[in-house]
């Protein structure tokens, strides 16, 4: 970055990831973070002045010995306490006297050797403990607490319980203690923590794209921490190394399709990725909401019944080098609007996040065009599917089908048939590349057929529609095209007999039969 700024008291994400005016572009295109693939990461972070405590970017080296360790963290614990709402938070008064007792406990062993208990150490961090445990689960389950918070409290609070949940663990500190006092050697560890917690604004900034707050109003944050421990070995002789990275954005919306129309928008609850030493990459994705406005608003109904939540624990999250993949595709059962019940549904859904590349993409479907539902309106039947793709950069395809039509089939003595009309429409609208193409077509099928003691049959179909093809801006074209397909030249019995009629009998050769019978006379 830029390190005059720095020196002055500034810190300018942009400059800060190579995104000033001033940077080569083969500087941009390498060190150039993206949000979803498209929104560069700066345009979306406060500039702040390093005396905001947690804006700017915060490294954290620490030389500390196992008492040390969990002092800093227990502080640590009772600040991110009194910041929690105690109002939904029942244990929080218990877990800041247990913090309080076994602060004081270690600041008298210190400070007097003679005090010493090993009682009443082993007591305190026993109760503290137990008050966590019962935190850590009101942590997960309460609200009106902001996500931000509730994940480094979550955080905090498994890092000081990792260490005293159990009489072994517990053992081991007041081992440590009485090793302080002795004067021997103690186990020391070396920590580096990244902290920081800048604040987000709306991009652009005019008609944005991305808004930092959720449906409810509530205001968005970002938080990035990285924790890396390593042990320098200890008195009884064990050492490991550990590391921690969280990243976490909350309360945020996406206009999927950009400034100049609204179509889609999606809101986020929370969008997180962590990994820890020896656990698989965690992924969190909580939709807050999907709206259609627009020219989409027709959507509001299928909307109603799309599990928006199914994200949070998907049916299946595929995660690799290029980006998280998560999504469901279930059946749903026969839904009835008044006068029309639809069957066969099929609703899908997935969402693709990419590290880096492409742009975040968002898809979902009403059935498939192989596989459309089953409509049916007083009797007459028909079927429908919608697609919809759409990423940070706009909408990529969407394509609707619905078609209505009867049919009348009748079955006399010598005398079968039916005739059947079908009505339908169908649109598609694709980008590719910086073209947008539309295609709308409405076509009609009317035929019948008829088949006289199953000798005789005849058959018409008559097909017409018209086409519109066009791209958004540019010029477009009208195409109708009409056809009329007939057969009335069924083979007849005679004719599937052969003709002229031919003894099978003559069929076979004279000679091999002759060379036959001399063969077996000889």
């Amino acid at each position: 970055g830029d390190s005059d700024t720095f020196a002055g008291g500034e810190f300018d994400p942009e400059k800060y990831f190579g995104g000033g005016d001033d940077s080569p572009p083969d500087l941009k295109s390498v060190f150039s973070p993206k949000l979803f693939g498209v929104i560069d990461l700066w345009n979306i972070l406060e500039a702040v002045g390093l005396d905001l405590d947690g804006k700017a970017p915060r490294f954290v080296t620490e030389a500390l010995n196992v008492i040390e360790k969990l002092i800093n963290d227990a502080a640590r614990l009772k600040q991110i306490a009194n910041e929690l709402p105690g109002s939904s938070l029942g244990s929080l008064n218990s877990v800041r006297t247990a913090v309080d007792n076994v602060l004081d406990s270690f600041q008298d062993a210190i400070s007097d050797p003679g005090s010493f208990s090993v009682a009443t150490i082993q007591n305190h961090l026993s109760t503290l403990d137990s008050h966590l445990a019962t935190l850590e689960t009101q942590l997960l389950s309460a609200t009106g607490i902001k996500e931000s918070l509730r994940r480094e409290g979550m955080y905090i609070v498994s890092t000081v319980r990792q260490v005293i949940d159990a009489p072994a663990k517990i053992l081991t500190i007041v081992e440590e203690v009485q090793n302080f006092i002795q004067a021997i050697e103690m186990a020391r560890e070396m920590r580096v923590r990244l902290e920081w917690k800048p604040d987000i604004k709306q991009w652009p900034a005019n008609k944005p794209i991305f808004r930092p707050e959720n449906k409810d109003g509530t205001p968005g944050a970002f938080v990035l921490a990285v924790e890396l421990n390593a042990n320098q070995g200890s008195s009884n002789g064990s050492g490991g190394q550990s590391f921690e990275v969280l990243c976490c954005l909350d309360n945020f919306a996406i206009d999927l399709i950009g400034p100049a129309t609204t179509f889609v928008k999606v809101y986020f609850n929370k969008m997180g990725f962590s990994v820890r030493t020896g656990k698989k990459p965690a992924i969190d994705i909580d939709f807050g909401g999907l709206e259609f406005a627009g020219p989409l608003s027709f959507v509001e109904r299928l909307r109603a019944i799309i599990p928006l939540d199914g994200f949070s624990d998907p049916p299946y999250v595929k995660v690799d080098a290029g980006g998280i993949e998560a999504g469901f595709t279930f059946e749903i059962p026969s839904v009835g609007l008044g006068v029309m019940t639809m069957q066969n549904i099929v609703l899908g859904a997935k969402v693709n996040i990419p590290f880096i590349g492409d742009p975040l993409s968002i898809s979902f479907f009403f059935n498939t065009r192989e596989k459309p539902c089953t409509l049916t309106v007083y009797g007459i039947g028909g079927g429908a599917f919608v697609g919809i793709a759409v990423n940070m950069q706009g909408l990529q395809i969407i394509e609707a089908s619905i078609e209505f039509g009867g049919s009348i089939s009748f079955n006399v003595a010598v005398a079968s048939g039916g005739v059947y009309i079908m009505a339908g429409i169908y649109f598609k609208m694709e980008k590719i590349g910086d073209v947008t193409e539309i295609t709308l077509t409405g076509y009609l099928r009317l035929g019948g057929h008829v088949s006289v003691l199953k000798l005789i049959s005849i058959s018409l179909e008559l097909r017409m529609e018209l086409t519109y093809v066009g791209q958004i801006g540019g010029a477009g074209k009208v195409i109708g095209k009409a056809s009329l397909e007939g057969s009335n030249n069924d083979p007849t019995f005679h004719d599937a007999m052969g003709h002229p009629y031919v003894d099978p009998v003559l069929l076979v050769e004279v000679d091999p039969w002759e060379q036959y019978c001399i063969a077996f006379a000889n």
